[in-house]
């Protein structure tokens, strides 16, 4: 093979990206595997080279291993077409084995307590935004995102019927319960007041990175939810 593993590597990705491919992440690492194959002197691909340099460093996941030994299949198959001796790792030799995490449920207590605890944000408005959002959820079943794309049009007064938009632009009917109703009209007059129109935010959708910090820093810390030991709160 002439030329480098790293200049093969460049001619790989741009005749992926050229068939519409972004290659974020794999991107990355076919570079990274062709730099070390590169400083390790390496003259042609293996199965036994691409598990070693996919089991870097020894303490990831499954899943993460799985990834690295993906990207360079790719790019072996890639060589294999040009020269014959480097060879295309089988899928299975690294298996992705992802086990979800198991969600934790907030009682009434902690929820109530949650609530509760939007009455130390700053200012004011925030706690009716914050009590409303997380009310919500707890209402609908919907998820954060879901609640954060949610526009004025999404919800039917008349009939109580709320239009989620999912993933992949799915969509999906939720009745509400009558309170469920009466809590957002409440929202909706506060922040359609006056006195508050010089806070455009108050205009936009909600967004994860904007929350973020209040929710999860100010209000269950002060609610005291700690979650389970050696995890997340």
């Amino acid at each position: 093979m002439t030329g480098s593993f790293r200049q093969r590597a460049e001619e790989y990705l741009q005749m992926r990206r050229r068939l519409g491919y972004e290659l974020q992440t794999t991107g990355g690492l076919v570079r990274w595997f062709a730099d070390h194959c590169d400083a390790a002197g390496i003259a042609r691909i293996t199965s036994e080279i691409a598990v070693s340099w996919a089991m870097i460093p020894k303490d990831r996941s499954s899943r993460y291993r799985w990834t690295r030994l993906h990207a360079v299949r790719g790019f072996a198959a890639y060589l294999h077409a040009i020269d014959p001796s480097h060879q295309i790792p089988p899928a299975d030799l690294l298996p992705a084995r992802y086990r979800r995490p198991t969600p934790y449920v907030l009682s009434e207590q902690e929820l109530a307590a949650l609530r509760a605890a939007t009455a130390t944000l700053r200012p004011g408005v925030k706690v009716a935004t914050y009590r409303t959002l997380i009310g919500l959820m707890q209402a609908t079943g919907i998820r954060p995102c879901e609640a954060f794309r949610m526009d004025d049009g999404d919800v039917e007064p008349a009939t109580g019927v709320m239009t989620v938009h999912g993933k992949g632009g799915k969509q999906r009917l939720i009745p509400w319960h009558p309170s469920t109703v009466a809590a957002l009209a409440d929202y909706a007059s506060l922040r359609d007041q006056p006195s508050l129109a010089h806070r455009p935010e108050l205009l936009r959708q909600l967004h994860r990175h904007t929350i973020d910090h209040p929710m999860r820093r100010t209000c269950i810390r002060a609610a005291g939810h700690r979650g389970r030991p050696g995890r997340r709160r």
